[in-house]
């Protein structure tokens, strides 16, 4: 904190991680405990730093964003159980936060908690989904910061740009109709092809 104790910071944003992928039956034990304490101690500890520094601004307000991911609303994201189940304790811990700063010892506190559920944004993050083609729905940068900060301090949650909205919906009910159908059944290469393509479509049509 000695590097930026002089410095007015209005907006704090937590957004580094590790992902690991897997599916259940791959976790390591010990492997799981360091990528969630990994999670736990940057957002605990950054929020802890920066908490005070943020309420004490002469500014009317202050900023916290969280990012999370759209992979929180996805539990049947295949081999992603370790990275969601992170963006799930991000979101529900920022909502929590956001929920206890409206009312804090009777008056709302100064600082404005956002939590950011992004899809794919056109960073270098997500140049090997490109080359494989499973990037979908990609946003700029510019547009994800400027839906974001849109909605700072009038919104708990938020995707950003519409078209994550949209695609965090649309991925939504394929996941639960896919569920339904290998629950019944064990989905053919032709059926997950569909499924796919049917998204693909969907997300087209919506811009």
């Amino acid at each position: 904190m000695s590097q930026v104790k002089d410095l007015d910071i209005g907006l704090v944003i937590i957004n580094a991680g590790v992902a690991e992928t897997g599916g259940v039956a791959d976790l390591e034990a010990e492997k799981l405990q360091a990528l969630l304490d990994v999670k736990r101690l940057l957002v605990l500890g950054s929020r802890d730093k920066f908490a005070a520094k943020l309420e004490a601004r002469k500014a009317e307000r202050s900023g916290l964003l969280l990012v999370s991911s759209i992979a929180a609303e996805l539990p049947g994201l295949r081999r992603n159980v370790v990275y969601g189940a992170t963006k799930v304790f991000v979101k529900y811990l920022c909502m929590c936060m956001g929920y206890e700063n409206s009312l804090s010892q009777g008056k709302r506190s100064k600082i404005d908690v956002l939590c950011l559920q992004p899809g794919f944004v056109k960073t270098k993050m997500i140049k090997a989904a490109e080359d494989k083609g499973t990037a979908m729905a990609v946003v700029s940068t510019e547009e994800c910061v400027s839906t974001t900060l849109r909605d700072l301090g009038s919104e708990i949650c938020t995707y950003g740009p519409m078209k994550h909205e949209r695609f965090a919906s649309i991925l939504g009910t394929i996941y639960k109709y896919a569920s339904t159908v290998i629950n019944k059944h064990t989905p053919t290469p032709k059926a997950k092809l569909m499924l796919l393509l049917l998204l693909k479509r969907t997300l087209l049509d919506s811009g």
